[in-house]
């Protein structure tokens, strides 16, 4: 591939995640509380280390960076309800969210 096609789809592919991020309606671009939070999967960048957006369930985006230590359950895709694990050294793990027991399918 060459280095022209190269730039063209480096351009198109932040002109993407430009669109997905004005999407979202607040983003908070560093997360500041510990624990575990909630929500959908808007996007997540392929490869380690990476970043995955959620939308937690008052309609916020959460930007997570994603490192070499952070646990994976499982390999995500935008729609996948999540809960990350966050501890004031970063986001220590992404699991699949678990359904409450009073939930019917």
């Amino acid at each position: 591939m060459s280095m022209y096609q190269n730039s063209l789809r480096a351009a198109a592919i932040m002109l993407v995640l430009g669109a997905m991020l004005m999407a979202v309606t607040q983003v908070d671009a560093t997360v500041q509380q510990s624990g575990p939070v909630q929500g959908e999967v808007l996007m997540i960048t392929q490869g380690i280390p990476g970043t995955m957006v959620i939308r937690d369930q008052q309609g916020r985006g959460i930007i997570l960076h994603l490192t070499p230590q952070t646990q994976m359950g499982g390999q995500f895709k935008p729609g996948d309800k999540v809960e990350a694990t966050i501890t004031p050294y970063g986001v220590t793990s992404v699991q699949p969210q678990q359904k409450s027991a009073g939930m019917q399918p």
